[in-house]
């Protein structure tokens, strides 16, 4: 994961976590928010969190995440 900073320099973040990633978007003064699905997979295709949804909880707020949005995709 990496963003581009006002002055266009490319930071990486794939190796500083999400917890780094969050820090760095907050300071922006923006919100950082977490995208899952409550069943099997996201509408990407990635894993969901079906039986893991408070481990999952747990580690956005963790990460420093304000806001997480869980789908459903129904698949079960």
């Amino acid at each position: 994961m990496s963003v581009f900073t006002s002055t266009h320099q490319h930071i990486s973040y794939r190796n500083l976590g999400m917890k780094a990633l969050a820090d760095y978007v907050h300071a922006l003064d923006l919100k950082f928010g977490v995208y899952s699905d409550a069943g099997l997979q996201t509408c990407a295709g990635r894993p969901g969190s079906l039986g893991y949804e408070v481990n999952d909880a747990n580690s956005y707020a963790s990460w420093g995440a304000g806001m997480a949005c869980m789908a459903c995709r129904c698949q079960l």
